[in-house]
């Protein structure tokens, strides 16, 4: 047996070294050298108020920091590390105690520790003259996690070569002897430091952490050793553990050794020659099996000569029993340990010895979790002890709270329910739980962090009336006695409470403790209506009977069963509550049951719980059970049951108990408090044929009201006698609670939907085939019977409506379509799922896209700044001959470094059309009326736009920026009262985005923004002959969307020439510098906006621009044009 010693911390010493790199700093103080590069000081991941030092290698490397040492004798090295990997031969970490060379990679004389190795272990080597000896090789796997291996490392050597190495495995402040060694070979140093070997894993990657390091001479050891522990693993052995090591002559005299109650001196005392701390005594008495007995132990030394005084420690031998049932119980219970309270995040279970008198050796003993089998190592249980069981990596975190048993193989205890079972060696079952979450007696417990504690350990059986969750507001007492133990005498008769339909002719009745199995015996059961009973029967831990019927019984029908004459375990006769109704319910089909309603952002809560729930809908005359039905992951608890006309109500099991007054509810397996997507998702409705019953894909966009869909409101159902509508079918609730779990809808309305399906996009994906996207469910025989009609003509080679929601159609062709040829489609005898016809409005049209380069697609529009509660958007618009797609691409501000995909879909853009992009599709039409809603799209997420200057960037699939817009609050009309609200618009496709002068405030009569149609400032630069001219000679500078600014337009022969423009009023007087010596193109455009210098408005009249041009060989030229501001009264 190994013997593990504690060793309390915190002696202190006179460091030569000592660093906890809470300056931020590691080139001083003290100075270490090396692979600077390679490492940093940051805060632990762990804990960020911590600064430790970090390995910063990104790929595969090997690499050191040292920093000088000069200390050997009589010394201790202290220091912190946590390897967040999975060690390996080849990643690994090397700590030089004593090396000649401050280049750990050249040391060729000095002892180092290694931590890792393929053995995972602990390992301490000398290397001589360039080759390298194993002194210690510590046991394997010490180092098993792949994610978190905290450790603290103390060695120390005497002047003699005396080494000793303690480790405390999680860093929780105990140190336990590791191993000793014996060397002196090396007695100088000039440095220390860490050595660090990576491989290319990813793990490894800035997974290294170190920090405390302490180097320093070893105060003189003035304290006696002292017995730390004791066994007596037979009845003439007795073998000592001390807390260091000892002088081999006191630890082997037999005279410092004494037994009480006439045992005496051992006939001879051995000390363990490898740890030099472990005693073995041989006695000539031998000890009586299960007696306690005081052993005296006196004089001996350790190895600076500390003698101990007398202390007495007691010594017990015992004989291992073979346990009977529940000799050993199942009595404390981990099953959620998230989030923790206070006790470590694992689960676990503790065992408890129930006799007085009995040792239990677990070893050969058999767990068994639902179908999963362990074999259980060896551990000692004495008398009214406790066993912790565990993940083995989990062992150190339980360490503290009593005797761990760790499995190599945890599995896993399921939190809503589970079955464990005991059974000794020898094949005796010894105990069996079969715990629910129901157990827990607390819905606020039972979320997760709290145990389940047995209240009676010592009952003949135990059910769920003998368990729930513990009182201990640190979650759990595990390794000591139940905060909730309670030996009061079971005086309740059992009580009926559940059921279960095996098949029809096979039922299971629940009760709430397991019953005598004897009293079956003397059971009646009646059945209203009559059934004949064929035999009853029970097992596990008795508490459910099943009743074999002589035939089946009907669907639909309600059943009523009485039991008498059964008892508990302690006797007591069922009573009152013995009568319970059963019935087999109706397997739900499509559309049988509704998902009616959906809170999915349940805060800021309005009126009601600030939870989340889904409502059902029963629109039949039919009950259903919906044991074994599904929404998405979440399932159902047996015997749910949905009657006509009901609204259930579906809930987190972490919510029960948080909607007092709504019914009916049901409790919803594997549905967390996030169960909705605030945004959206899908719930898919299916039955325990997986054959499906209801489809919902609801998004924010279902709300209609940008106010509601921020939270506490919920999506209510419209018409549930038209089931197969999608989002058209859903808005937010109207009732003054946000929601009406349980009761009928608040946006209830019957009136068939008469409108048609729209054609709302046609997508590109590919060069032969494209898809049709609708705004309403089709049906789904008509998609396929419909008539596509192309123009030029194309030949079908498929037909696919999309399911489920049946909102798209891929049409397939038999060739590849040209790129960049339009073509027209008609689409007849399509119908919506409620039987509308789609009728051909709008010109439906399509085509394959072609590469797009930059210049291409340019951005023509940008709302940074919007009104309380609104949405920005970005416009983008095609500026070529080609189709272009913008499937993949990307939005950006560089201004905070956020890119935002725009879609996944195969959207295109013909020549001369519009795209404005947004994430609230909904507010942008209703505060811009002017703007087209099909032009429109919705996306995921938009890049925030500040609303003083951003940086905006249109990049293409192939991460290629295709337009660049650098805006600035400042590029507003700079009259206007407010620019919250107004949107930036481009002025000419043609000319330059980085034109400032390129750009204007939308005009006051669109509402301050045109989305997905042509700009309100939209004005081309006019052609003329001459070299420099205005247009329009005439402006009104009043942002109404006509002529508001004036084009200074220039068209030079000749490159490489700068210029200056300057307005001046009718009097001569300089109103505005517009630009000073700026380098031109041959051509251009240059707008003024009809303002001064302090952005003052330029009054009504004529006014001359002036145009001087200089050429590189000192030209200058000069033109005067002239221009009327006018305005409108």
């Amino acid at each position: 047996m190994i013997m593990l010693l504690v060793l309390a911390t915190g002696y202190n010493l006179k460091a030569q070294i000592f660093d906890d790199f809470e300056d931020g700093d590691f080139t001083q103080n003290p100075a270490w050298t090396g692979d600077e590069d390679l490492f940093s000081v940051v805060p632990y991941e762990l804990d960020e108020s911590v600064l430790m030092l970090r390995s910063n290698s990104t790929g595969a490397a090997t690499y050191y920091l040292s920093t000088p040492s000069f200390i050997v004798s009589e010394t201790s090295w202290e220091f912190f590390f946590n390897l967040r990997f999975s060690v390996t031969g080849a990643n690994f970490m090397d700590t030089w105690l004593v090396s000649d060379d401050d280049n750990l990679n050249n040391a060729q004389n000095g002892y180092f520790v290694r931590f890792g190795r393929t053995q995972k272990d602990i390992s301490f080597w000398k290397r001589t003259a360039g080759s390298d000896e194993l002194l210690f090789d510590g046991p394997d796997n010490q180092i098993n996690s792949s994610t978190n291996n905290p450790f603290q490392i103390r060695i120390t050597r005497n002047d003699e070569g005396l080494w000793l190495i303690w480790v405390d495995q999680g860093a929780t402040g105990n140190f336990a002897l590791l191993g000793v060694v014996n060397d002196s070979t090396h007695t100088t140093t000039a440095a220390f430091g860490f050595r660090i070997v990576q491989s290319g894993a990813a793990g490894p990657i800035q997974s290294h952490w170190i920090n405390n390091v302490n180097v320093a001479v070893m105060p003189p050891d003035e304290t006696p050793p002292e017995v730390i522990g004791t066994i007596a693993p037979q009845a003439n052995e007795v073998i000592l553990q001390f807390n260091e090591p000892l002088d081999e002559a006191t630890a082997e005299n037999v005279l410092n050794y004494s037994i009480s109650d006439g045992i005496g001196a051992p006939t001879s005392a051995t000390l363990n020659a490898t740890t030099l701390t472990q005693v073995t005594l041989a006695l000539g008495n031998p000890l009586n099996d299960g007696q306690t007995y005081t052993l005296t132990v006196s004089n001996v030394e350790d190895l600076a000569g500390n003698s101990m005084p007398p202390q007495e420690v007691d010594v017990l031998f015992f004989t291992i029993a073979e346990p009977e049932f529940r000799e050993v119980v199942f009595n404390e219970l981990m099953v959620d340990e998230n989030p923790p309270v206070q006790l470590p995040a694992a689960e676990f279970i503790e065992l408890f010895n129930t006799t007085t008198d009995k040792f239990f050796n677990t070893d050969g003993w058999t767990y068994v979790n639902g179908t999963t089998v362990r074999v259980l190592d060896e551990a000692i249980i004495p008398p009214g002890g406790y066993l912790i069981l565990c993940r083995a990596a989990d062992i150190p975190l339980f360490e503290t709270f009593g005797p761990v048993l760790g499995l190599s193989s945890w599995p896993a205890l399921t939190n809503a329910a589970d079955s464990l079972t005991l059974i000794s060696e020898g094949g005796t079952i010894l105990d069996i739980v079969s715990y629910t979450i129901a157990w827990y007696q607390d819905p606020e417990k039972s979320g997760g962090g709290y145990t389940l504690e047995q209240i009676n350990p010592f009952a003949e059986c135990s059910g769920m009336m003998n368990w729930r969750a513990t009182d201990d507001p640190s979650g759990g007492t595990p390794g000591a006695q139940n905060s909730i133990f309670d030996t009061t005498p079971d005086t309740d008769p059992p009580v009926l409470v559940d059921f279960n339909i095996n098949n029809p002719q096979s039922i299971t009745f629940f009760f709430n403790e397991p019953l005598d199995p004897e009293s079956l015996n003397d059971a009646t059961y009646t059945i209203e209506p009559p059934i004949e009973i064929e035999s009853a029967g029970t097992g596990g831990d008795f508490s459910f009977i099943n009743l074999q019927l002589a035939a089946p019984i009907d669907t639909g029908v309600f059943y009523t069963i009485t039991i008498t004459g059964v008892t508990d375990c302690p006797g007591n006769l069922i009573a009152d509550q013995n009568s319970i109704e059963f019935l087999i319910g109706f397997i739900p089909g499509l559309h049988e049951v509704l998902i009616n309603e959906i809170m999915a952002d349940p805060t800021p809560a309005v009126g009601l719980p600030p939870h989340e729930y889904i409502e059902l809908y029963n629109p039949t005359d039919k009950i259903f059970d919906l044991s074994g039905c599904r929404i998405s992951t979440a399932t159902f608890r047996p015997n749910t049951f949905i009657y006509p006309g009901e609204h259930l109500v579906l809930i987190s099991p972490s919510n029960e108990g948080e909607f007092p007054g709504i019914e009916p509810q049901a409790v919803m397996q594997s549905m967390s408090t996030t169960f909705l997507t605030n945004a959206g998702r899908e719930l898919f409705f299916a039955n325990d044929n997986n054959e499906l019953i209801d489809r919902v894909e609801y998004s924010d966009a279902w709300y209609r009201d940008a106010a509601k869909s921020g939270g506490g409101w919920s999506l209510e159902r419209i018409n549930p006698e038209e089931p197969c509508r999608g989002g058209d079918n859903w808005r937010a609730s109207t009732n003054v609670n946000g929601g009406t779990p349980g009761f009928v809808n608040s946006v209830l309305d019957l009136t068939p939907d008469n409108v048609a399906p729209r054609l709302v996009a046609i997508l590109v994906p590919d060069s032969v085939s494209i898809e049709l996207v609708f705004d309403r469910v089709l049906d789904e025989i008509a998609a396929l019977t419909a008539g596509y009609v192309f123009s030029p003509d194309l030949t079908l080679a498929s037909i696919e409506p999309l399911s489920p929601a049946n909102l798209r159609i891929r049409l397939t062709f038999t060739e590849p379509l040209e790129p960049n040829l339009r073509h027209d489609l008609e689409i007849l005898g399509l119908t919506s799922c409620t039987g509308i016809d789609f009728e051909n409005n709008d010109p439906a049209y399509f085509g394959v896209p072609a590469e797009p380069t930059s210049g291409n697609m340019i951005i023509n529009e940008v709302l940074f700044n919007t009104r309380v509660g609104g949405a920005t958007y970005v416009e983008m618009y095609n500026n070529s001959n080609a189709i272009l797609s913008i499937r993949d691409w990307e939005i950006a501000n560089l201004g905070n470094n956020q890119f935002r995909l725009i879609t996944p879909e195969a959207y295109i853009l013909f020549p001369g059309e519009y795209m404005a992009i947004t994430t609230n599709k909904n507010n942008i039409i209703a505060e811009y009326p002017f703007g087209d809603p099909n032009r429109i799209l919705q996306i995921p997420g938009m890049p925030s736009l500040n609303n003083n200057d951003g940086q905006v960037r249109l990049i293409n699939a192939d991460g290629q920026v295709v337009d660049a817009f650098d805006y600035e609050a400042s590029m507003h009309f700079p009259l206007l009262r407010t620019v919250r609200g107004v949107s930036l618009e481009r002025i000419d496709f043609d000319r330059p985005t980085d034109d400032r002068t390129n750009w204007m405030s939308a005009a006051e009569t669109v509402n301050w923004g045109t989305p997905g149609v042509e700009n309100s400032q939209f004005q081309r630069a006019a052609d003329d002959d001459g070299e420099v001219w205005v247009d329009p000679e005439i402006f009104s500078p009043d942002n109404d969307g006509f002529n508001d600014v004036l084009n200074i337009n220039y068209r030079f022969s000749e490159p490489g020439l700068a210029g200056s423009i300057t307005i001046y009023d009718s009097a001569g007087r300089l109103l505005r510098r517009l630009v000073r010596n700026e380098l031109l193109g041959t051509e251009g455009t240059i707008s003024w906006d009809g303002t001064g210098e302090q952005g003052e408005r330029a009054r009504i009249g004529i006014h001359i621009v002036y145009f001087e041009v200089y050429s590189p060989d000192g030209m200058v030229r000069g033109y005067k044009r002239s221009c009327v501001v006018s305005s409108r009264f």
